[in-house]
């Protein structure tokens, strides 16, 4: 069963294939250092970054607007809720509504997930 085998090292590679990859990093290297220097002004790159951003600099077209519904936003009705003239909004009456627990995702990801 055992079988005294030639040992062959070697090295095998494409000489395309490298010269392909060292131009792809060469590119992206040079990329990133021209990102650096030409954007000063902050990025947004994590979820923190947003937050941070719209902590220093509030959206005034949703100003006034923090219990607005997703229901409001697609309809448009969040426009004209509350509004007293121009960009000033009337604060939204907090009204509680009983929710059930299965309410917190949509029919469709209920499905998906459940038939996964």
């Amino acid at each position: 069963m055992v079988e005294e085998v030639v040992e062959k090292c070697r090295l095998s590679f494409s000489l395309a294939i490298m010269i392909v990859v060292i131009i792809a990093n060469m590119a992206k290297a040079i990329v990133m250092v021209l990102t650096y220097y030409k954007l000063r002004e902050p990025t947004l790159v994590t979820i923190g970054d947003a937050v941070a951003s719209f902590l220093d600099e509030p959206d005034p077209t949703t100003k006034g607007l923090c219990l607005v519904e997703k229901h409001d936003i697609e309809t448009g009705k969040w426009k004209t809720q509350g509004k007293v003239g121009p960009l000033k909004f009337l604060p939204i009456k907090w009204e509680p509504k009983r929710r059930w627990w299965f309410a917190a995702a949509s029919l469709k990801r209920w499905i998906v997930c459940n038939f996964l």
